[in-house]
């Protein structure tokens, strides 16, 4: 592909912005009215009556039993606003806000670089459509307007900045470095900020197999030493998950939950949410101590995981075919057979 032309780059970087701009602008529209909201249920144990929040020194060690156990990055962030506004929730809220504006854009940077190296053609517009679409989907409104519920969209943050990090170093260069340490800097600040996060590095070498390297082999003798640094923060994540001391009761193996019974609501709980997903009604913020302990529930909610399950792992098809070094400098996705399409695992054995 040859290079863009400036006359021609100068368009698609107007498009960016604006896109950015009207992404920012909607966002901060839709929740703008939830800035007074006041500290409903777990804020108050993991706010009001927090007292590590009084000093920055303290924050880091969180109080046990509490939402924000074990995730010090929530933690400092809820200090700070109280070292701003007090116990004013304002500043809480607008923090929420920002990070919820962040991410977006995050989204909006990700889906339209994944797109530029294809054979999408309006890879800016689609990206934005996604990001917008994301963005103000209301499943989402319980993390942004639950100021507590910050360990979850500040998770988000991170977990999209390590991907969008490692993209921008796949083309990056003589930046290479730089972009990869922040992506694991961005991992390790995830890790620290909810335990969800666990899961991004293996998603970054998903990533890097599907539309970079071409392989897992491929992209472990390519950047071995960023994959190890990505499951370095494990160790982080590990030793503050023993710290929580199963939060308060409410997670883990002293819950009071059977592990079969855990499992019966799992199955139940993911193909709800991705029926949230296609249509979000009705949405319930609090669904207390549900537990699904009659197996007979469960036949269409497995059926429909079983079917994802084949969708992600298919049987192996046709190997890929080598890309160029020119497209491996481009950051490009890697060329598929026809024959393959849709019908690949996401990482084959070497």
């Amino acid at each position: 592909m040859p290079p863009t032309s400036a006359p021609a780059a100068r368009p698609d970087a107007r498009a960016r912005f604006l896109a950015a701009v009207v992404l920012v602008v909607a966002v901060v529209a839709a929740y703008a009215g939830s800035l007074r909201g006041p500290f409903v249920f777990d804020d108050q144990a993991a706010i009001a009556d927090n007292p590590t929040l009084s000093h920055l020194a303290t924050a880091l060690v969180p109080p046990a039993g509490t939402t924000v156990s074990g995730r010090p990055v929530v933690n400092l962030s809820l200090a700070l606003n109280r070292t701003v506004s007090g116990s004013a929730v304002g500043s809480y809220h607008a923090t929420n806000l920002l990070v919820h504006v962040l991410a977006a854009l995050l989204v909006f940077g990700i889906v339209r670089r994944t797109l530029a190296g294809g054979p999408a053609r309006r890879p800016t517009t689609v990206a934005f459509a996604a990001a917008l679409l994301w963005s103000l989907h209301p499943l989402l409104t319980e993390s942004v307007t639950y100021v507590v519920q910050r360990a979850e969209s500040l998770m988000a943050l991170c977990y999209l900045l390590v991907l969008y990090a490692f993209i921008r170093s796949a083309a990056a260069g003589a930046r290479r470095r730089a972009w990869e340490a922040l992506s694991v800097a961005a991992c390790l600040l995830g890790m620290a900020t909810k335990e969800v996060m666990v899961t991004a590095p293996v998603v970054v070498l998903l990533y890097d197999r599907a539309f970079v390297a071409g392989s897992c082999r491929a992209a472990w003798a390519r950047r071995a030493g960023y994959y190890l640094a990505l499951a370095g923060t494990w160790l982080l994540l590990g030793f503050l998950v023993l710290t929580t001391h199963g939060r308060g009761g409410t997670a883990g193996f002293g819950s009071g939950v059977s592990p079969w019974g855990y499992a019966l609501t799992q199955a139940w709980a993911i193909p709800h949410y991705l029926r949230l997903a296609l249509w979000p009604h009705p949405l319930v913020f609090d669904y207390g101590r549900l537990l699904v302990t009659d197996p007979a529930r469960l036949v269409v909610p497995v059926l429909m995981l079983a079917g994802l399950v084949g969708r992600v792992f298919p049987y192996p098809g046709p190997e890929l075919e080598p890309r160029s070094g020119r497209d491996r400098d481009r950051g490009g996705a890697p060329h598929v057979p026809a024959a393959g399409r849709g019908r690949r695992p996401l990482c084959r054995r070497p």
